[in-house]
């Protein structure tokens, strides 16, 4: 990451024989110590990789369309927990918040639903939210996931798709990294209610799709 690059080179800068500590510790009293200041808890740490949001004509026309355009501030939808099925999908127990459905999809995406609820417990006392998934440590999100599998590459998917999601210059989600027809469909389905605007392949958002076309 660049702050590990940043904080690496202002060591290098250090004055000889002087002790440096971080604010975090109160027992830096001696005159041989500089406090370094602890950052502030609303300063997103700078991820070493850049913006890289797809542009949305390079998109499929699929992929373009307005059932997958960013939710709103004043979107109140709420989908309908499932009826057709023992327990609900992965994604309805988290429609509140559209970062973790985008996050459970990816992971879906990728590896069996049983395997995916075995870990998100533990990922999102990790990563609550976009910010905290951008600013931990890589290494940590690759032990919290490492029952899936390939979770070196699975850690650096959701720390970029997490980046690019806080980033405000995407219009449709299908910009942000991961995100297919599948990820997307699920985001329109359960975060903005254009499930009538979307015709999902996977066969689980396809019942939930069939249930939604019987109740409303």
């Amino acid at each position: 990451m660049k702050g590990n690059e940043d904080e690496n080179a202002s060591k290098n800068m250090r004055t000889p024989n002087v002790k440096y500590v971080s604010s975090y510790f109160n027992n830096a009293g001696r005159s041989n110590v500089v406090v370094i200041p602890k950052r502030k808890s609303n300063e997103v740490e700078t991820m070493d990789m850049h913006i890289n949001i797809k542009p949305l004509n390079s998109l499929p026309s699929e992929l373009r369309s307005d059932a997958y355009k960013r939710k709103t501030d004043n979107n109140t939808w709420k989908p309908p927990e499932s009826l057709f099925r023992f327990e609900p999908l992965l994604q309805e127990y988290y429609v509140y918040d559209p970062w973790r459905v985008l996050v459970i999809s990816v992971l879906l995406n990728r590896t069996t639903d049983v395997q995916v609820r075995g870990v998100l417990s533990n990922l999102f006392n990790l990563c609550p939210n976009a910010k905290s998934c951008v600013e931990v440590e890589e290494g940590e999100i690759e032990q919290v996931i490492r029952t899936l599998g390939l979770e070196s590459k699975l850690a650096k998917a959701l720390q970029r798709l997490s980046h690019e999601y806080l980033h405000e210059s995407w219009t449709h989600v299908t910009q942000l990294h991961c995100v297919g027809k599948y990820v997307g469909d699920a985001y329109a389905i359960f975060c903005t209610g254009e499930w009538r605007n979307v015709t999902p392949t996977d066969n689980d958002l396809l019942l939930y799709w069939n249930f939604l076309s019987r109740i409303m």
